[in-house]
């Protein structure tokens, strides 16, 4: 009985992991590191229903359309449990050498976020626990962000015109 009874906790932790939600998403403050880098400050609200956990070894690639973009990385960070929490992220973003800088600006300008996607890998451990690995492909970055309006808002569009 006890078994069952830790099994039907265990799921029901698990269920909430599927729950987590980004409600909104924040540009604090840009930086250009020369022509091909940029550094941002970013506060990204999060609804976690379930334990605290922390993010680490974040990085990745943005794609416009299969198209590599550039790459990101990230600090670690930290979310709170069992509630809906602001969390400073600071992310580094390096363009491909594949593309220019003159070219990226008609890019961004005529943006269309709907083409635009991630491939993600970071590690994830709840609470003090063993940490796993996980990767995200093809992730639609529109699913952060609620309309194209929102990279507007964000005033990453407004840098680039």
């Amino acid at each position: 009985m006890l078994i069952a009874v830790l099994a039907a906790f265990l799921v029901q932790g698990c269920a909430n992991f599927k729950d987590i939600r980004i409600v909104s998403c924040r540009v604090e403050s840009v930086s250009l590191k020369g022509l091909r880098g940029a550094e941002a400050a970013l506060s990204v609200g999060v609804d976690n229903p379930a334990a605290p956990m922390t993010l680490s070894d974040i990085t990745g690639r943005i794609l416009l359309e299969d198209r590599s973009l550039g790459t990101f990385s990230a600090e670690p960070v930290s979310i709170e449990g069992r509630t809906m929490s602001e969390c400073p992220v600071k992310v580094t973003f390096s363009l491909d050498n594949s593309i220019s800088l003159l070219e990226l600006v008609p890019m961004v300008r005529s943006l269309d976020m709907g083409s635009v996607t991630a491939d993600v890998s970071l590690k994830v451990r709840v609470r003090k626990g063993v940490s796993k690995r996980v990767t995200l492909e093809k992730m639609p970055l529109s699913s952060f962000l609620k309309d194209s309006s929102a990279l507007k808002d964000m005033g990453i569009s407004d840098f680039f015109m």
